[in-house]
């Protein structure tokens, strides 16, 4: 939870803050306005008539100056208001690429902030990692060679973020240390501490829990970081999430409810649930949950998985034991989905990592070829006007041209190591791949467990409910035949597969007498479970299990030093 917290922060970020005399001057007219629509852009997200007004007059004083540059001001600010209102990114890209054709050397901060928005659309909006790291490093040099500070460290921030996204943390550490290197004396508060927000996000990601924990308690003192409610709010949670003090989340709540960001809201309000429950405040936690979990329904978000677990484990607790089951039901069709999003989404993470990285080296390599390039032109041009030296140059030449050689080859044996690098990047994504697929398939096989756990207690307690002799035989057999169902079984058994493709093959191959039950118990214990959970599964007794498990041993003809467990991981 607390990486997802802190990611909240991350797809807030806004255009970055103009130093004065950046945009390219209009007249005076003209540039007192547009320095208005950037104003009501950055800060006047609640006044929705105000920045129509304010974009209409600067529309028209745009057209009647008849300046191209004007023009294109005008229809970046539209651009930008169209990305806060959730525009289709089709018409947004059309509105870029209508616009984007500034030049970077004449209008450098034009051409900066049209090409940052179509950076924040690839990043946040489409997720297309590659293209937005392609765009990236074209936005850092064209920031760098137009002088833009503020703009080179924002973008470098953004990088971070990037890398941090795609699992790559020491790269992304390197990038957000230096773009804090370069916020240092800019005067960009805001841009600034959304990055060290990342930084810490990164930092726990790695391991570094203590420095990410002192850092957010140094944020949090800051008074500069309250005049930003968003940024401080998420600091809150942060420290929340990592002290369990009450009063962080109290305090984060309130932040939260001086935005306009309902999202935000609802992530203080489920931090308070969490202490309603904690407390025994059932009544208030239940309002909270259910609060919570309309909100996300609505919006179809993975988030409403927090407050199903929630409402579940609260009913179970305190009853009716209806409401319970409900949300189970609810529960469980809800984790299959994000289960399979989150499949994708880490396969769709992998393969950008993969292609950002191929991406960097080539550039690298790129860079180091025109290096050489440049040399050898340098080169020829001394030989053109040296040639009265023409032999001691043919002598500087053929050392020159070694070693030019030499690099060459260097580089070839670079290429080679890169190549062998994504070999062993594609192993560690196939092997990232399968523990992720283990996961899913501990999760099913939980998941079956609880259910059952559940059924049988209802079983148990079935004949408290005082219900008619008619309707409860008939509840006991509904009950008793989503215990039998086999349905389960089949969707684990496909899962199981896609893990341990060969297992069940290869059993039947060396142990050709195994029932279908030998080959379901097999599968049980390979996964490590105990003979309780797996009789629940399979709703028999723990003896049957003990009894089954000494029937394999004999079928299998395992010596008594033999682990049977140990045996079928080996399969």
């Amino acid at each position: 939870m607390f990486l997802t917290v802190m990611c909240l922060i991350l797809n807030q970020v806004h255009a970055t803050r103009r130093v004065s005399g950046q945009w390219t001057t209009i007249n005076p007219t003209v540039d007192r306005v547009r320095d208005s629509v950037d104003k009501v852009l950055r800060t006047d997200r609640l006044a929705p008539d105000s920045l129509v007004n304010t974009l209409d007059r600067f529309r028209l004083l745009a057209r009647h100056s008849g300046n191209p540059v004007a023009t294109v001001q005008s229809s970046y600010f539209d651009a930008e208001a169209a990305y806060n209102r959730d525009i289709s990114q089709k018409q947004l890209h059309a509105m870029l690429d209508a616009i984007g054709k500034v030049d970077s050397v004449a209008t450098p901060y034009e051409w900066y902030r049209v090409n940052y928005l179509r950076l924040k659309l690839l990043l946040y909006s489409e997720k297309d990692y590659p293209e937005a790291y392609r765009v990236s490093e074209s936005l850092l040099i064209g920031a760098q060679n137009a002088g833009l500070r503020r703009e080179t460290a924002t973008i470098i921030a953004n990088q971070g973020l990037l890398f941090f996204i795609i699992n790559d943390y020491d790269e992304a550490l390197r990038l957000q240390y230096t773009a804090r290197e370069h916020f240092s004396g800019i005067g960009s508060p805001a841009d600034s501490l959304k990055n060290e927000l990342n930084l810490c996000n990164t930092l726990a990601a790695t391991g570094n829990m203590a420095e990410a924990e002192k850092s957010l308690r140094s944020m949090a003192a800051d008074p500069q970081v309250r005049l930003h409610h968003k940024i401080y709010c998420n600091t809150l949670m942060s420290l929340f999430y990592f002290t369990h003090e009450d009063s962080y989340a109290h305090k984060a709540l309130d932040e939260a409810l001086m935005t306009s960001d309902s999202v935000l809201q609802m992530k203080c309000l489920q931090n308070l649930s969490e202490i309603y429950y904690r407390d025994g405040e059932m009544q208030q936690c239940i309002e909270s949950q259910k609060k919570v979990l309309g909100f996300f329904s609505r919006r179809n978000d993975q988030d409403l998985i927090v407050p199903l677990r929630g409402l579940v484990e609260i009913y179970d607790r305190i009853g009716p034991r209806d409401s319970a089951l409900l949300y189970m039901r609810k529960l469980l069709a809800s984790q299959d989905t994000f289960n399979r999003v989150q499949s994708t989404a880490i396969i769709s993470r992998m393969k950008a990592r993969s292609e950002i990285l191929g991406l960097k080296n080539k550039i690298s390599l790129t860079e180091t070829k025109a290096a050489l390039e440049r040399d050898r032109s340098v080169m020829l041009g001394v030989l053109c006007v040296a040639i009265l030296l023409l032999g001691i140059l043919v002598a500087f030449y053929m050392r020159r041209r070694s070693q030019i050689e030499r690099r060459m080859k260097e580089l070839e044996n670079d290429r080679l190591a890169v190549s062998l690098q994504n070999e062993r990047l594609q192993n560690e994504q196939f092997q990232q791949a399968i523990d992720s697929q283990e996961r899913e398939l501990t999760s099913k096989a939980l998941l079956l467990l609880n259910k059952n756990q559940l059924l049988n207690q209802l079983l148990e307690q079935i004949h408290e409910f005082d219900l008619p002799p008619g309707q409860e035989v008939s509840l006991i057999k509904k009950i008793r035949g989503h215990l039998n169902n086999d349905r389960a079984w089949d969707d684990f058994t496909a899962h199981f597969e896609q893990v341990n493709p060969q297992f069940f093959k290869t059993l039947k191959e060396l142990y050709p007498s195994l029932t279908d039950k030998d080959l379901k118990m097999c599968a049980y214990i390979r996964m490590g479970f105990t003979a309780k959970q797996i009789a629940q599964m399979l709703s028999v007794l723990p003896e049957s299990v003990n009894t089954t498990r000494y029937r394999l041993r004999r079928k299998m003809g395992l010596r008594a030093e033999t682990i049977l467990e140990d045996h079928l991981r080996e399969i």
